[in-house]
């Protein structure tokens, strides 16, 4: 099935007959009580823009069919990378699931996407050849449904507010944009909240031998903390923008106690095991040797 007949399939299927929004809402990042809140993020961040859905327990029937249209401006959002789903709405509960795009600036489009931003679209059918299982009904309670990946762009100003997503729309054969079908005919158009991405600064704010980053330097735990960091089985406690390559952004700035600018070395194993026995000193990458915390 192609995937540009997302919208045609929905309507052939759950028919067009349209119902008032009333309850129906789906918040585009983080769930403030009912609204969508700020996500705080740093330059060159990959970030997920969480959906979180709430279905009127007086819609005529569970929905069946979903098409999220998601809309960033490139100034803010540099790269698009799909979307992650909750498994009740990932294949294989819903029968078909996809996402399509990303769609930028063509005038050559039927309904262009403006320019200077990128649109994603994520699609999906609960049930048309087989027998499913969970449509979307969560009967008025927020549920979360899943995420938009996303990668921030660099130079973004810091210490301020963007409000850079909005409503998306497919290009290309129809002006379609965010919309739930109901198993057995009609269809509404959810309210739609979107979030604000609060850029934090970008300065690296770690004491070197931190390596767990919780504010104390040079305990056990720290050792502990870079020796699992250097076997690579435990996530980053912390990264930066170092805002120099190298080191560069996402710098590991905790797991580099030896200060040579790169970070998970046995050499830094070795030097945050020496400076918590007191036989040794930690240092800062010269670069962005840390700023406390």
């Amino acid at each position: 099935m192609k995937k540009e007949l997302l919208i045609a399939l929905i309507v052939f299927l759950f028919g067009t007959a349209a119902f008032a929004q009333d309850l129906n809402k789906i918040v585009f990042g983080p769930l403030d009580g009912d609204d969508a809140g700020v996500l705080n993020v740093r330059n060159a961040d990959d970030i997920e823009i969480e959906m979180w859905v709430r279905t009127d327990p007086d819609n005529p029937a569970p929905v069946a069919g979903v098409a999220h249209g998601l809309m960033s401006e490139d100034a803010i959002i540099a790269v698009r990378n799909g979307a992650i789903l909750n498994p009740l709405y990932d294949i294989p509960n819903w029968e078909s699931v996809w996402v399509d795009g990303p769609f930028v600036y063509n005038p050559a489009d039927n309904y262009p996407i403006p320019p200077g931003y990128t649109c994603e679209i994520q699609g999906a059918l609960w049930c048309v050849f087989g027998i499913c299982y969970n449509p979307l009904d969560t009967q008025g309670e927020w549920e979360y449904y899943g995420a938009f990946l996303m990668t921030c762009n660099t130079g973004v100003p810091i210490d301020d507010t963007y409000y850079p997503l909005s409503i998306g729309w497919y290009p290309h054969n129809i002006n379609q944009s965010t919309t739930w079908a109901f198993d057995g005919g009609g269809s509404v158009v959810p309210e739609q909240d979107y979030c604000g991405l609060y850029f934090e600064t970008d300065a690296c704010i770690y004491i070197p031998g931190d390596c767990d980053h919780n504010g104390v330097p040079l305990e056990l735990n720290d050792v502990i903390a870079m020796g699992s960091s250097y076997r690579g089985s435990v996530e980053p406690y912390y990264d930066c923008n170092c805002g120099v390559d190298p080191p560069g952004y996402r710098f590991m700035a905790t797991a580099d106690p030896n200060g040579n600018c790169v970070a998970n070395e046995l050499s830094d194993v070795v030097a945050e095991i020496a400076a918590y026995r007191g036989l040794g000193d930690v240092s800062g990458c010269p670069d962005c040797p840390g700023s406390g915390r």
